[in-house]
């Protein structure tokens, strides 16, 4: 074989081994980085567990948290109301209103007592994991303190009470009545509690200083008023006015008879003549 032919097939063979050896360099680079980058995604994957478990302790902490909150809260209001109403009972005559006002005050205070304990008892029967994203939530129940938005109308506010397929929205400082399917819930209250006993109301305004009793009867005027001064109390208001017109004084009277035994009024008289005469009557009430 010529020395030139040999010359030139050994350099071939170097060649080629030499293009071996860097394509398996190569191959080795590529196999270590796609074990970093395995490496770096398993630690990613555990970093997430780690802080999802940990989102989830402190959710649930922050859900027990709340729950004592209003525990405590409704305690204090329960407290507060059963001392204020007892001393005033002392000085009620009418043996059938005050056992009206002791059977409300033992009510309220057993209802709350029963409600706190079932919303305890869910919280801790509760999985800590959150719902899944990708299924739709369900319509939510319409409950007194839901915050809604009226469809019909296109306007937001929070449900006092609910009466078979209606429920009462307080917008602003406007009362409405509309049916429950007109109504969508944009947010659950946190507490369920019992009719009469109201946390909060509104988010962003006030509760109402205000009732009109116009065109109601004695007996509706009187469960109305009722239930407006729990919530004026509640909310912390110095004094309401009751709008009940003047007419034959039927409704005046009833309402002046039953203000003179609420626990939660210190005294009433009848509005000044910019804001009602004897049509209005001002209510002050306890701090």
């Amino acid at each position: 074989m010529p020395a030139s032919v040999l010359r030139d097939a050994t350099t071939f063979l170097d060649t080629g081994e030499a293009d071996v050896a860097l394509y398996v360099e190569e191959l080795r680079r590529r196999i270590g980085d796609l074990e970093s980058e395995k490496g770096a995604l398993e630690t990613q994957r555990k970093d997430f567990e780690s802080r999802k478990e940990q989102e989830l302790a402190t959710l649930k902490s922050q859900q027990k948290e709340e729950l004592a909150r209003a525990e405590r809260r409704v305690q204090e209001i329960t407290k507060e109301m059963t001392e204020r109403a007892a001393r005033e009972l002392d000085t009620v005559q009418d043996e059938s209103l005050k056992k009206k006002y002791q059977r409300k005050l033992e009510a309220v205070t057993a209802h709350a007592a029963s409600q706190i304990r079932q919303e305890k008892e869910k919280v801790a029967d509760r999985p800590a994991q959150p719902p899944a994203a990708s299924k739709p939530a369900a319509k939510l129940p319409v409950e007194v303190g839901s915050k809604v938005r009226v469809e019909s109308l296109g306007v937001a506010g929070v449900v006092t009470a609910v009466q078979g397929n209606e429920a009462e929205v307080v917008v602003g400082n406007i009362r409405l009545r509309r049916p429950l399917g007109d109504l969508e819930v944009t947010e659950q209250p946190s507490l369920k509690l019992p009719a009469g006993v109201h946390l909060h109301v509104s988010s962003t305004e006030p509760a109402s200083n205000e009732i009109n009793l116009l065109g109601c009867t004695v007996d509706e005027a009187i469960d109305r008023t009722d239930k407006f001064l729990d919530e004026a109390f509640l909310a912390e208001l110095p004094q309401v006015r009751i709008v009940h017109g003047s007419g034959t004084g039927a409704l005046r009277n009833a309402i002046a008879e039953f203000l003179k035994s609420h626990p939660h009024v210190v005294r009433f008289e009848s509005a000044p003549q910019n804001q009602g005469g004897r049509g209005a009557t001002i209510a002050f009430l306890r701090d």
